[in-house]
């Protein structure tokens, strides 16, 4: 795994959990990575040398931080906030906007919880979970945020609380979709209110 320097610790960033979406920040050994998307990808915290294991949202790669250098971002309206807005790259903010939209009001499930049909971690897709995505719609537009938010919680319970290895471009991008001639919110502001025709009140 990648080290990154340790930097002086907020009282106020709580330390994040799996599955947490976080901004990486300053970071002296790699400053290229310093505002750049993470998620927590392992549910035991912290590894024996104090950091938390994390990889990119985009490129995947694995990184141990320091708590410190992590910015906990609790869900996509706090990636307005003018310290993560300015700090992220654009194709950084579209997927930890479209992550943190997926997640509203779904289920964390960690690796180790496994339920009765196991398909095995990152596992892609079965044709079924495709079949039910385009029934339901990207973030649940063809029905509601509740059905997506179940929809989510389920995928990743038969996979022991981990997202297919398939999620990033046939979910996220929105392959899936587009190439079923759905339309899709890739790289779109979540807080225009049009992007909500469809979806119920939570």
């Amino acid at each position: 795994m990648d080290r990154v320097e340790r930097i002086d610790e907020s009282d106020s960033n709580p330390v994040p959990k799996y599955d947490d979406v976080c901004m990486l920040t300053g970071l002296h050994n790699k400053p290229e990575l310093n505002g750049r998307a993470v998620r927590v990808c392992l549910p035991d915290g912290r590894l024996a040398d104090d950091r938390i294991p994390c990889e990119l949202l985009i490129g995947r790669k694995k990184l141990a931080v320091r708590p410190a250098n992590l910015v906990f971002i609790k869900n996509d309206a706090a990636l307005d906030e003018p310290s993560i807005l300015n700090a992220m790259p654009q194709d950084d903010l579209n997927d930890a906007r479209m992550l943190l939209f997926a997640k509203r009001n779904s289920v964390v499930v960690a690796p180790g919880v496994i339920s009765v049909n196991v398909t095995g971690s990152f596992a892609p897709l079965t044709v079924e979970e495709k079949t039910e995505a385009l029934s339901i719609g990207q973030w649940g537009d063809k029905t509601s945020s509740r059905r997506w938010s179940e929809f989510v919680t389920k995928v990743k319970e038969k996979r022991g609380g981990e997202y297919p290895s398939d999620w990033h471009p046939m979910i996220i991008v929105g392959r899936l979709f587009s190439d079923q001639g759905q339309p899709t919110r890739s790289g779109l502001n979540f807080n225009d209110p049009g992007l909500h025709v469809g979806t119920e009140e939570m």
